[in-house]
């Protein structure tokens, strides 16, 4: 199937889940116009809305041979609402960060007391019936499907549609969940646009009582993605740009290779009390559009928790993303990107309600290239919710 035909069948769903959407909305009201009971009609359906934040403060250093060490000071504030109403929930976010970068909400001390800004993060409209399986979403979202950093950092904030399909038991199956994705990455008035188009499914098992563990697999496929490099070479993104190139007369004209990346994931958790869950989580994925350099790793291990004041947690992080196994520019913030593997251990403290203490420190290698010294990168967070 070409690019195009793949597009216009993605834009043809989008258009169908919207027509439901609306068909499914209205469908209450006219029939409540024509044969309701005023009983019926006088019954308001409740309302929420929600007032919502975090905040962080942040040290950070670079230790590195034959490279001056860098310190620096960094903020994070996001807030924002989010409500629901009938059979659909809403919300809008607003935050800190450069809007050239996808992968970061920070916002470093420097510039001389210069302001700093503000922006749209989240903004979305979820239509989501109650006593279906079935969920939509619009707008600049939170990825609704199973991921790590290893291909989406966790400030990554979609823009698009995404349908959900769910099914819940209490056997041995916990949930079922199918995740359908048309993301836009850039719209042009004269050239064709560029396109992520995904599909995800994952499993929950119970294991036992206090155990499950869960798969999922997805395939992830960009569509004229050149105009991603381009807009790196340009500057309008300021994220990792690690990916190989391709030039023609010395021009970059886009990525070396397509990306269409197949992923498994798997994830065991078991919680030996509230105060000790356990997890181990591992993800494969493969750019199958590549000939080399084509494959990404994660392993995670984790023990603890923080939610309340004097409990911790324990986790420990590996990344090792080939140099074209992933599109760079949305990848963990915080390593150098892709053609490097890192290691990061993080300690974090609860100190009062909804605030914790953090220290994470991360070692990163370059693949393939034994000249490239340790870099070591600390950070010390302090965070709030509220």
């Amino acid at each position: 199937m070409s690019k195009q035909k793949l597009a216009f069948l993605i834009m043809l769903v989008g258009f169908l889940t919207l027509s439901f959407t609306h068909w499914a909305t209205c469908y209450p009201l006219i029939e409540s116009a024509i044969g309701g009971t005023e009983e019926e009609k006088e019954v308001p359906e409740e309302r929420k809305l929600e007032f919502f934040g975090d905040f962080r403060i942040r040290y950070e250093g670079f230790f590195q041979q034959g490279v001056p060490t860098r310190n620096r000071d960094r903020l994070r504030l996001r807030f924002g609402l989010r409500g629901s109403a009938e059979s659909f929930n809403y919300g809008l976010r607003i935050a800190t960060g450069d809007p050239r970068n996808p992968i970061s909400a920070n916002q470093t001390f420097t510039e001389f007391f210069s302001k700093k800004s503000f922006y749209i993060d989240r903004a979305y409209i979820e239509f989501a019936p109650k006593n279906m399986p079935f969920a939509s979403i619009f707008g600049k979202f939170s990825p609704q499907h199973l991921t790590t950093s290893l291909v989406w950092d966790s400030d990554v904030g979609p823009e698009g549609a995404c349908q959900s399909f769910s099914y819940t038991s209490g056997k041995l199956l916990k949930n079922f969940h199918i995740h359908v994705m048309e993301f836009v990455l850039n719209e042009q008035s004269k050239r064709e646009d560029a396109w992520m188009v995904g599909v995800q499914g994952m499993a929950e098992f119970r294991v036992s009582d206090v155990a499950s563990f869960t798969l999922a697999a997805g395939d992830y496929h960009y569509i004229n993605e050149d105009q991603i490099a381009l807009a790196s070479d340009r500057g309008d993104l300021t994220s990792h740009a690690t990916n190989s190139m391709r030039y023609e007369d010395d021009i970059l004209v886009g990525y070396l290779t397509e990306f269409h990346l197949v992923e498994l994931f798997m994830k065991y958790s078991h919680s030996f009390s509230r105060r000790w869950p356990m997890s181990f989580t591992a993800q494969y994925v493969r750019n199958i559009e590549a000939d080399q350099a084509n494959q990404a790793t994660l392993a995670e291990l984790s023990l603890g928790t923080n939610s309340r004041p004097g409990e911790w947690f324990l986790r420990w992080t590996y990344w090792r993303p080939e140099k074209d196994s992933v599109v760079s520019v949305y990848t963990e913030n915080d390593f150098p990107g892709t053609g490097y593997h890192s290691h990061r251990l993080r300690f974090s403290v609860g100190t009062f309600s909804d605030q914790n203490f953090m220290f994470s420190i991360y070692f990163t290698r370059k693949l393939e290239d034994e000249s490239y010294c340790l870099l070591k990168r600390v950070q010390v967070d302090y965070n709030l919710r509220f």
